[in-house]
């Protein structure tokens, strides 16, 4: 829902830019550097929640008190399917993952949204190839930290060394 939210934004963000780019004939940098922003946000939450469901965990917020609930008191009456209790599972925790995980998308938001502005300043700058190759590389290295973590999730990606 977030990735949604953000895409939305995204796009409202960027229809400004260019309505206003169309009206005033002049170009509005903070709406393309919001726009930016939030393109960086929205990709990064992206891969994160890829990650996340590539190690097998669930993105869905799981309420352990009503478990204690339902198991601890008389069983309601969805729990019985055919006469027996229908297990409910609880998802494992991430645990000190996830601080891996947060860390590298939070690397991977700044470093796509200084890309994005490298990009963004393009047309003004004098120079933009240099800023453009030492954002590039960071990004490049990041994004090779994901691919590899999630290939390393799969049994048979890590196994078989090709897609």
């Amino acid at each position: 829902m977030a990735v949604i939210f953000l895409c939305m934004l995204e796009m409202t963000f960027q229809y400004a830019y260019y309505a206003d780019s169309n009206e005033r004939n002049t170009d509005s940098h903070a709406l393309l550097s919001l726009a930016a922003l939030l393109s960086s946000a929205r990709y990064s939450v992206s891969l994160v929640i890829l990650l996340v469901v590539c190690m097998g965990y669930g993105i869905v917020k799981y309420d352990r008190a009503a478990r204690r609930t339902r198991t601890a008191g008389a069983p309601a009456a969805s729990q019985w399917t055919a006469g027996r209790r229908a297990t409910v599972s609880c998802r494992p925790a991430l645990g000190t993952t996830w601080n891996k995980v947060v860390m590298l998308g939070l690397l991977n938001f700044v470093f796509t949204t200084l890309y994005n502005a490298a990009i963004a300043a393009k047309g003004t700058d004098d120079n933009p190839e240099v800023a453009m190759v030492l954002f590039t590389i960071p990004l490049a290295v990041t994004l090779f930290v994901f691919i590899s973590w999630v290939r390393a999730q799969h049994p048979a990606g890590a196994a078989s060394g090709g897609f």
